[in-house]
């Protein structure tokens, strides 16, 4: 009975501290007021998955509920799609995160093609390369999600799989 009196208390305790922090990060968040947007596009999203906005102020968005990845062009209320729903070079099945890359490029994570694609910033396809590496039965396999990317190009992922020996991805 005793230990579990000690177990409550100390579960208490974290939860008073959780409560505690939560409310200092609050507090210390500033509101914001957002004002009425300068333009708009009429367009039903089903799933936004990734969105990016480009240099010259288009955003590309990557839906993947409607296998698509759209480029809006919001100075001209203008929507176009990139590419389309495939499993050819600069198609997708499930289009999901969008990361910048050097020189303006972005690097779109297909998921239902288990890969990664690049784009530049014309929209026009680069190349893809595999999210996995190794096998699964053999003695080393990995997924690559990327998390993040930075301004050199590189991805930052936690690795997923197994990952035996002295592989890399």
């Amino acid at each position: 009975m005793q230990a579990r009196r000690r177990r409550w208390s100390r579960a208490a305790g974290a939860v008073g501290a959780a409560v505690l922090m939560v409310s200092r990060v609050a507090a210390a968040q500033t509101e914001r007021v957002l004002t009425k947007p300068s333009a708009r596009i009429n367009h039903p999203f089903s799933s936004i998955n990734g969105f990016r906005e480009l240099p010259d102020g288009r955003v590309m968005v990557s839906d993947g509920i409607d296998q698509a990845v759209l480029i809006a062009d919001f100075s001209k209320t203008r929507l176009d799609t990139l590419g389309r729903s495939g499993q050819g070079p600069g198609e997708y099945k499930s289009p999901d995160a969008l990361y910048p890359l050097p020189g303006d490029a972005t690097l779109l994570v297909d998921l239902g093609n288990g890969r990664m694609s690049v784009f530049g910033p014309d929209g026009k396809y680069r190349e893809s390369f595999p999210m996995t590496s190794g096998s699964p039965g053999g003695g080393s396999f990995s997924i690559v999600v990327p998390r993040a990317t930075d301004k050199s190009g590189r991805l930052y992922y936690q690795p997923m799989g197994s990952q035996r020996g002295d592989s890399a991805v």
